[in-house]
């Protein structure tokens, strides 16, 4: 018969452990937004500090870098969404005569076996 013995020190460091992972776990969404913001931060700082530089303040230059990231990722939407929605409507209009293609095929293989 197996035996398991465990000490106070190690019944704490297990529910400590137990602890932690749940706490992680419960805060996963603030934790996940607070290392995008450090990112962002980082990758941000070299632009706003080149705009402090030209003479804006850091407010300004803040707002108008992120309104041009902004506007950017917009621009890239407004490129990308209408070719995909155009992508869908042919797939949904096409698919009976694929799906009428694919059974031929399946039932020549089919005869040929």
């Amino acid at each position: 018969m197996l035996r398991l013995e465990l000490s106070y020190r190690g019944m704490i460091l297990v529910g400590l452990a137990v602890l932690t992972i749940w706490a992680l776990m419960e805060l996963w969404p603030v934790i996940l937004l607070v290392v995008t913001a450090f990112i962002l931060t980082a990758a941000f700082l070299p632009y706003v500090e080149w705009l402090v530089q030209r003479g804006l303040p850091r407010v300004a230059a803040a707002l108008i870098f992120l309104l041009a990231v902004l506007g950017i990722i917009a621009g890239l939407f407004a490129l990308v969404v209408p070719t995909l929605v155009d992508g869908f409507h042919n797939i949904r209009n096409e698919l009976p005569e694929d799906a009428k293609a694919v059974r031929r095929v399946a039932g020549q293989v089919q005869r040929r076996c």
